[in-house]
């Protein structure tokens, strides 16, 4: 029986958001145990417990900096960070501080601070030298947003929420700041900083 050599076949990698019959022959639905690397399939182990947290994880996020290798943890009330053998937690003021139920965390590492948000509270970030989580610096007071994500130097709102008025179509965005740090001003009325915003046309763009 003829061999018939398949080339690439590992070249698509995983492809779990899309239904089968639409992938590409070098694209898999699902798979376990198994690593995609220059177009060939390969075995890996399977996994193994490192460590626990109190709560179950609703997210996880790598922080990467020069000198730190670490994941952060997400729960439903909590933050937790594991440097690789301790899970320490980090959330905000103490460790009995409770977060708003947040099935949906959203995380960003802005330059090398790391941002946490749950669309419901202030964001939450944290500098490499700190040892909790904080509200994001001069934070705008009553507002939030589900979607918040860094673009070169600024912070950028895509949709918002201000003292119980929506605004969907709104993109806001902060001060310039240092990739070292984090916004220092978010002021939409303000004419000695780079922040503003710009309301889309609505549902069909």
């Amino acid at each position: 029986m003829p061999y018939i050599p398949l080339r690439q076949i590992g070249s698509g990698g995983l492809v779990t958001d899309q239904n089968p019959y639409d992938l590409e022959l070098t694209q898999f639905p699902s798979g376990n145990n198994v690593q995609f690397h220059d177009g060939r399939i390969g075995k890996v182990l399977g996994h193994s417990q490192r460590a626990s947290v109190a709560s179950a994880p609703t997210h996880v996020q790598g922080w990467l900096y020069e000198g730190n290798d670490t994941i952060v943890i997400g729960s439903l009330q909590k933050l937790y960070r594991f440097n690789g053998s301790t899970v320490t937690n980090v959330t905000k003021t103490s460790d009995a501080t409770n977060y708003s139920n947040s099935p949906r965390w959203q995380s960003e590492q802005l330059g090398t601070a790391m941002m946490f948000n749950n669309g419901a509270q202030a964001p939450q970030y944290m500098l490499p030298s700190g040892s909790r989580f904080a509200d994001l610096t001069a934070w705008p007071s009553g507002v939030t947003t589900k979607c918040l994500k860094p673009y070169k130097s600024f912070l950028i709102m895509a949709g918002y929420q201000t003292s119980g008025t929506e605004h969907p179509y709104t993109v806001r965005w902060s001060d310039e700041y240092d990739p070292t740090g984090v916004p220092l001003d978010y002021s939409i009325t303000s004419t000695t900083n780079l922040a503003g915003e710009n309301v889309l046309s609505g549902n069909n763009g």
